[in-house]
């Protein structure tokens, strides 16, 4: 997949912004603040619709704007040329992909995968294992909606399951949260 165009609108400290990229590799030099990172987050966005560095997206919107927008040309390996119009607002985004609004999340991961390696990702080598867990499980399900949904499964039935341990339940209940906590731990362990 390659970027070939990128428009900005509100995006953090980004005005109005619009790029053509043409060859395999493009080099961003600048001062400091001047919106080189802020380029960089909203062209890795397009992979699972969240940020390298804030999980708040109304932080993403420049201060005083309603909604920012991000709209992207990608030639893909499988979908050919394909655009992307991102909005978003304090607490929502909307996508389209050709012109065609997304109504579901499962329906857009995986599609368009990119990696942003920053200095905060030296955490992964120096950080503690959740870190690296939260890196790999956010990864993965940039890149595969089954593995999204196995981590959602997983995650619900561990909030249940610690929800009757500490109300003391007998074993008989909580059976009912480790099989399916088992099922959805498999398949992450596997994937992982």
């Amino acid at each position: 997949m390659f970027l070939r165009r990128i428009s900005l609108q509100h995006f953090r400290n980004i005005p109005l912004a619009a790029l053509t990229f043409a060859g395999p590799r493009q080099f961003l030099v600048g001062a400091n603040g001047q919106g080189k990172t802020a380029l960089l987050e909203a062209a890795g966005f397009i992979t699972a619709l969240r940020s390298f560095r804030t999980a708040e997206t109304k932080l993403l919107v420049a201060h005083g704007q309603p909604e920012a927008t991000v709209v992207c040309t990608v030639d893909h390996e499988q979908r050919g040329a394909t655009d992307l119009t991102i909005k978003l607002r304090s607490g929502s985004k909307d996508v389209w992909m050709d012109q065609e609004r997304v109504t579901r999340l499962a329906d857009f991961l995986g599609n368009f995968p990119t990696v942003a390696f920053s200095s905060q990702d030296q955490q992964l080598i120096r950080g503690s294992p959740s870190g690296r867990r939260r890196w790999l499980d956010l990864t993965l399900a940039a890149m595969d909606p089954g593995y999204l949904q196995a981590l959602q499964g997983y995650h619900r039935a561990l909030a249940g399951r610690n929800a009757l341990l500490k109300q003391g339940a007998p074993a008989d209940q909580l059976s009912a949260f480790e099989r399916p906590l088992a099922a959805h731990g498999a398949l992450l362990m596997h994937a992982r």
